[in-house]
């Protein structure tokens, strides 16, 4: 399965593929994304908080 990812930088989109630095303590576990365009590197949002985020919209007047 393929996963479309948009840079949250410079907006490049790519296919996601997981890559955690050399040395990293979180290796395998974060789940962070590096742009192949502008080379940031960011982790990827969790469904928790994309979920916990739209709750807290909708419960604003």
């Amino acid at each position: 399965m393929t996963v479309t990812v948009q840079c949250p930088l410079c907006g490049a989109r790519f296919v996601g593929q997981e890559s955690c630095p050399t040395g990293c303590p979180m290796a395998g576990g974060c789940h962070s994304y590096c742009c192949p365009s502008c080379h940031y590197r960011f982790v990827e949002e969790s469904r928790l908080v994309n979920w916990l985020r739209r709750v807290m919209k909708g419960n604003q007047a």
